[in-house]
């Protein structure tokens, strides 16, 4: 009887092959296909025979999905017992089509073989290796990774809006993640330099200096957390538009230069400031400022002027947070 089982038992073919399924693309990655057959001479280990599995890299999933685990013994018997086993030691998941918990089920198809273990709602515990064993000799052994993703990046730190000439120190924190992420700041298409302040187990927080000035109005300043698998976990990014308040930088153009006598002349205020500005005109005369009723206007327009109109014309602009002026001199030639 002993000879007759050992040789019913050797002809038990075991192929065992991960296959990764989710409903959703991107969240199950299978870096190589995976094997199982029988080698001409299985090496023994102990009392058991270990069959040759080709399973050279581990596989990984997105926590919270679905994965087949999938095995096949040909010729099975009504006698064989197939068992998955793992990722803890010696931990029974099914045995034959039975399984253990609500969260596994065993399907395929009975008569070619089939004991495809489903695993579902993947969590982290499930991270290790599992094995399908037929009987108590034959085994094939596959590794399963399972990664966590990050939350998204929270920037802290700083009320808005800021004004010119600030320093200011803001906080990106990233909750959770297996990998643990990496963060980093990047003010509109430029890295920004940036200092970790603390790092845990479910937690990295990195912070960055910065002194404020006008350029950084409307700048995308961006907080990104990269796991390093952007296949099965894309890069989360937090951003935020920078409003930056400053006071008015004033210059007055004038149109054309060379005026002469019977031209038209444009004089125009150019003023860069955040927020906007009230403006006032203001022409010297011999030497004295002369209001002009021009005011809140950015441009004025003098048409057929004569030398009557020479001076130098006056635009002040001011907001709440300063002032400024600038000025033009209007110099009319005669006609040739």
């Amino acid at each position: 009887m002993t000879k007759l089982y050992n040789s019913a038992l050797h002809a038990v073919v075991l192929w065992c092959a991960l296959v990764l399924t989710t409903a959703e693309t991107g969240l199950v990655r299978n870096s190589s296909a995976v094997r199982g057959a029988v080698a001409p001479e299985a090496s023994r280990t102990g009392n058991r025979r270990l069959l040759a599995v080709t399973s050279t890299v581990d596989s990984t999933v997105v926590e919270g999905r679905n994965v087949t685990l999938s095995c096949v013994v040909p010729d099975v018997t009504n006698t064989t017992k197939v068992k998955w086993v793992g990722p803890t030691v010696n931990r029974v998941l099914s045995i034959n089509r039975h399984a253990m918990s609500r969260r596994f089920f065993v399907s395929g198809n009975e008569t070619e073989g089939e004991f495809n273990l489903l695993v579902s709602s993947v969590v982290q515990a499930d991270d290790g290796t599992y094995d399908c064993r037929a009987g108590k000799t034959f085994y094939a052994s596959t590794r399963l990774k399972v990664l966590t993703e990050a939350g998204t990046p929270v920037i802290s730190g700083v009320k808005w809006p800021l004004v010119e000439g600030a320093r200011v120190t803001l906080s990106c924190r990233c909750h959770g993640g297996l990998p643990q992420p990496s963060l980093h700041w990047t003010l509109g298409s430029l890295q920004q330099p940036s200092q970790e302040v603390s790092s845990s187990h479910h937690d990295l927080t990195i912070t960055t200096d910065l002194h404020v000035t006008r350029q950084h109005n409307g700048a995308m300043l961006s907080c990104t957390a990269d796991q390093g698998q952007p296949d099965l976990l894309p890069p989360k990014t937090a951003s935020l538009t920078m409003i930056v308040l400053y006071p008015p930088v004033v210059s007055v153009v004038i149109h054309p230069q060379d005026a002469r006598v019977g031209d038209d002349v444009i004089v125009t205020c150019v003023v860069d400031s955040n927020p906007p500005v009230k403006i006032t005109w203001k022409r010297q005369v011999q030497g004295r400022n002369v209001a002009m009723a021009t005011t809140g206007t950015t441009a004025i327009f003098l048409r057929n002027v004569t030398k009557r109109d020479n001076g130098s014309y006056i635009c002040h602009a001011k907001n709440n947070i300063g002032t400024s002026s600038g000025s033009g001199v209007i110099f009319v030639k005669e006609q040739v």
